[in-house]
């Protein structure tokens, strides 16, 4: 199969190369291939930069609670996040090795929110503009370590380094506009590990 656009090449104008790139696609494939003859890479392969943000107050809460500590009130006031390696990303079913020195290696399930626009410290109001579409998160964490080198008070470094699955698609927001309620969108989530099901959660 020839090689075709990638998908981040797509993005930056607002969504309309992508809107256009696939009503092309579907009225006239070059190619169609079954989802299972095929790997399915991360949506975006090499983004600029990857931040995974501490906005889920109930597992924060529930964090915290354990270790004998209140949400603090930073919580409310800035968006906390840390850089993630944007070369680590991989497909919803490759692989993922466990990290050197590793024991405890944890997964969540956690929304990616792709942003299609430049923009820095941006008004809340219009924040969501610059928001092309969502995808899959699931930032792989090797606890021990993490909790290891965390102690110097910086990080996470090599404890979140080894992999971050992506995917397997982007939905754009006008996919998921149906499902919007007041505080975000009425979607199920699933996460399994070699086809177990760990969790599910709306």
């Amino acid at each position: 199969m020839a090689a075709g656009p990638r998908l981040i090449d797509l993005l930056g104008d607002g969504g309309e190369r992508l809107a256009a790139a696939g009503a092309k696609t579907l009225a006239s494939p070059a190619e169609v291939v079954r989802v299972d003859r095929v790997r399915l890479l991360p949506p975006i392969s090499r983004p600029p930069a990857v931040r995974d943000f501490m906005t889920f107050r109930q597992h924060i809460e529930t964090i915290r609670k354990s270790q004998g500590l209140e949400l603090p009130k930073q919580f409310f006031e800035i968006p906390v996040f840390y850089f993630t390696n944007p070369h680590a990303l991989v497909g919803a079913h490759d692989p993922v090795p466990m990290p050197p020195g590793c024991q405890n290696l944890d997964f969540e399930c956690e929304i990616g929110v792709v942003i299609g626009r430049d923009g820095a410290n941006l008004d809340p109001k219009n924040a969501a503009d610059h928001v092309v579409g969502f995808c899959l998160f699931n930032d792989w964490s090797a606890r021990d370590v993490q909790r290891n080198e965390m102690e110097m008070r910086l990080g996470p470094a090599k404890g979140k380094d080894t992999a971050t699955t992506l995917g397997p698609w982007l939905v754009t927001k006008d996919e998921v506009e149906p499902w919007r309620r007041p505080m975000g969108y009425d979607l199920e989530m699933v996460v399994s590990v070699n086809g177990r099901e760990y969790g599910r959660d709306k």
